[in-house]
Order: C-alpha cells, then sequence, then structure tokens
C-alpha cells in the first residue's frame, strides 16, 4: 500500500491559499509518462517563497494569473533559465517567477503615498513591478519617488466623459470598451432605439460564417426584384433598376459600406431571418430584437457591444474572409465617429431624430465606440457633426491616457524591468 504524504502550509495572510504538495508512491517500480513541456520531475524539489506571491498559466507576466498564495515552500518541478518554475499546488500545475517578488501591470494606474491613502498625480503605465509587499488589492512597489502604493481594483476615472455627456440627457447612449482589457463605460444603456442600418454589420458576420461553412458562395448572384425595395440609405435605389443581380461578395459590401437597405433585403429574403435570430442568440445578444422587416429592429448599445466584439473577433482570428469584412467597415461612406486612427464602423441613421453608430478604432490599444441616438437636434449638419467629434476626441483621448500600448520588450521578455 502506497504511503500518501500530505503537507500543509498554513498561510499568514488572509487572503493566500495554502499548496499541498502531491501525493508519492514509491512501492510504484515505474513513473508515470511525464509531458515533455515543461519537463517534469517526478519528485519535487522544496523551494521557500518569502514573500506572498501569484501564479500565472504560463511563464510570463502578460499571461492569466491564477491564485495568490502567501509566502511558503512550494514544490517545483522545472526551472526555467529565466527564473520561472513551474510547481504543484491545489489549483493543478502553474508558473511562479522566483528570483525576485514582481507583477506585472498591464494598463496605467495611480500610484498611493499610503495605504488606502488618498491618490497621488503620479501614474505609472503598463510594466512590471518590484513588490515589496502586498494587502488583499493592494501593492507597495519601488519606483523613482520610493516605495508607493497602487490598487488593482483601481478603475480609469470617467468622471469627465459624464461631464461630457450629461448635457445630452436621455437622448443619446454610449458604450465604450477597451478591446485589450475589457474596460468598458456605459451612458444611458436601458433606452433600446430602432436600428436602422446597424443590424447589417452582425448580418454580414453571419453571411461570411455560412460563406466560410460551405452553405453559400460569394460568388451566388440574386437578383434584386420589386419587393426589395425600401427607401433609404444607400445607392441601389438610385442606380439599378428591378432584374438587376448582385454576387453576394457585392451585396455584402453595399450592405455594409453604403449601408443599403435593399442589398440587406435581397438578403434577408433569401435567408432565412429565424436562423439569424439564432445566430444574434448564440453570441448572446437578444433575439427577438431583429424583426422581419430588418430595419425596424430594435436595440441597445449593449446588444451593439455584443456585435461589435464578435466583428472584432472575427477580424482578429485571421479567417478566410476575416480582412474583407474589416476593408467593408473601413469604407464606411457615411461615418458618425471620427479618430485620428483607422475606424471600422456601420452607420445607421432614420432623420430627423435617429444618428447611429458603432465603431471599432485602431487605435494603439483598440476600442469599440457605440452612439445612439433620439436627438432631433442631430439633422442639423453642424450641430451633429460637432458633437460626434467632441465625442470621439474625448473618448480616443481617454483611450489613450488610461490604456497605452504595452512595451514591446514587456511582451517578449516578460521579466526584464522598465524604469517608472
Amino acid at each position: 500500500m502506497g504511503l500518501r504524504i500530505v503537507v500543509i502550509i498554513f498561510a499568514t495572510v488572509a487572503f493566500a491559499v495554502s499548496l499541498i504538495s502531491p501525493q508519492l508512491t514509491p512501492d510504484i517500480p515505474e513513473e508515470p509518462e511525464i509531458p515533455t513541456w515543461p519537463p517534469r520531475s517526478a519528485i519535487a524539489r522544496s523551494v521557500p517563497i518569502a514573500w506572498s506571491f501569484r501564479t500565472y498559466t504560463e511563464p510570463n507576466f502578460t499571461s492569466e494569473p491564477v491564485a495568490s498564495f502567501s509566502p511558503q515552500n512550494v514544490n517545483v518541478y522545472f526551472f526555467s533559465d529565466d527564473g520561472w518554475a513551474f510547481i504543484g499546488t491545489t489549483h493543478g500545475d502553474v508558473w511562479v517567477y522566483l528570483n525576485e517578488n514582481k507583477r506585472f501591470i498591464d494598463r496605467t494606474m495611480v500610484l498611493y503615498e499610503s495605504l488606502r491613502g488618498e491618490p497621488t498625480d503620479i501614474f505609472i503605465r503598463p510594466q512590471v513591478v518590484d513588490v515589496l509587499d502586498q494587502y488583499w488589492n493592494w501593492l507597495q512597489i519601488t519606483t523613482w519617488y520610493g516605495p508607493m502604493w497602487l490598487d488593482l481594483g483601481f478603475r480609469a476615472p470617467t468622471t469627465e466623459l459624464h461631464e461630457l455627456l450629461s448635457p445630452f440627457g436621455d437622448t443619446i447612449s454610449v458604450y465604450f470598451e477597451n478591446l485589450n482589457t475589457g474596460f468598458i463605460y456605459r451612458y444611458n444603456p436601458t433606452p433600446t432605439y430602432v436600428s436602422s442600418s446597424i443590424i447589417q454589420a452582425p448580418l454580414a458576420l453571419y453571411m461570411l460564417q455560412l460563406v466560410e461553412q460551405g452553405y453559400t458562395s460569394l460568388d451566388n448572384a440574386y437578383t434584386y426584384l420589386s419587393e426589395d425595395f425600401q427607401e433609404g440609405s444607400g445607392i441601389i435605389q438610385h442606380r439599378y433598376s428591378y432584374g438587376a443581380r448582385f454576387t453576394l461578395r457585392e451585396i455584402l459590401r453595399l450592405s455594409v459600406s453604403y449601408s443599403d437597405s435593399i442589398a440587406a433585403n435581397i438578403l434577408i429574403r433569401n435567408y432565412n431571418i429565424h436562423r439569424f435570430r439564432q445566430f444574434i442568440r448564440d453570441i448572446g445578444a437578444t433575439p427577438l430584437f431583429a424583426n422581419d422587416n430588418i430595419h425596424s429592429s430594435r436595440l441597445n448599445v449593449d446588444d451593439a457591444a455584443i456585435f461589435a466584439r464578435e466583428i472584432f473577433n472575427y477580424i482578429e482570428s485571421g479567417n478566410e474572409y476575416s480582412e474583407e469584412l474589416k476593408s467593408f467597415l473601413l469604407d464606411n461612406q457615411s461615418p458618425l465617429i471620427t479618430s485620428d486612427y483607422p475606424v471600422a464602423s456601420m452607420t445607421g441613421t432614420i432623420y430627423p431624430s435617429n444618428w447611429h453608430d458603432m465603431a471599432i478604432v485602431y487605435a494603439q490599444t483598440p476600442y469599440t465606440l457605440i452612439i445612439f441616438s433620439n436627438r432631433p437636434e442631430w439633422a442639423n449638419d453642424n450641430v451633429r457633426t460637432q458633437d460626434f467629434q467632441e465625442i470621439s476626441r474625448a473618448f480616443q483621448a481617454f483611450n489613450a491616457r488610461w490604456f497605452p500600448p504595452i512595451p514591446a520588450h514587456l511582451i517578449t521578455e516578460a521579466t526584464e524591468d522598465e524604469e517608472i
């Protein structure tokens, strides 16, 4: 009968989790199969860690953190050359950095002179920091100004954004998400609006996925019929007569880049709206918002954010038609949201009150910005343009300040310091 040895090291910090050594089975003649990476020893080597520490899924500070632990001995199965160790814990086999107690900070954060004190006007940008002490979400770190504290639960302040938007009252809804960190800001998110052409962006995503799955082809041709006619945005109603034929690729381009209502109607006539609703349900949005008359669908900024995130993920996935969809969105002929960076967007308008835009902004760290409105004042071109530009600039500046890009050397050499 094998001898089972369990060693429990009691945590000295309230939030820490104890490590448990693996079972040893000395009476088994052969070692179990060992994975090739990382090469794992049959018997762990006990190593003390004298500080509270965090573990990671990969030997890199930018990988996903697993759990935090109090100072204690750990059972190491593998040592890397750059200071990382592969250890066994109650959370499974994970990585820990042994040379010093370091932590990767993935966003701009304010510093404090004391634990839970008042914030200073000093900030750090994304980098690896040396941790001197830790209390729950608070870390004391080394800086050029001496030991300082930071709060891992810190959220970028949004007071200025709210002050900018509050004069618009409940006539607009705004959604912002930094796509690197997942930080979200929402203003008046509850109202639903007539979607206008916004719904055509997820419809295009749905159609391209059908193409990739072999259900249809971008070269298939479809005829423009009288039942497809609808007054509104787009160029088909002005340039083509009934009986004109378009490939699926051209229909998608017109539907997205020109917000062409007739192009969307051709799609819905030839493809089942109920299956599109199922697609909406599958990605976590509200399927009942999609009406048989697709342009009278209802939409709020939260559901639009789901669409934008799915589109961004599809573009980033590098699928066969990812760049094609991105090019359609970048070629938006009537954008409302602006930026100094490339904007991939879908616009929808119903004169005189509904002025909607759903944008993916390819800044140094990409973000989504969605603005829906029921605001007759924006029927004035100058007022609308000025307001959208002001809101766009504010969110671009907010994103640049609080979510700068991670320095390249931290991604490739995560154990190397950057000066504060």
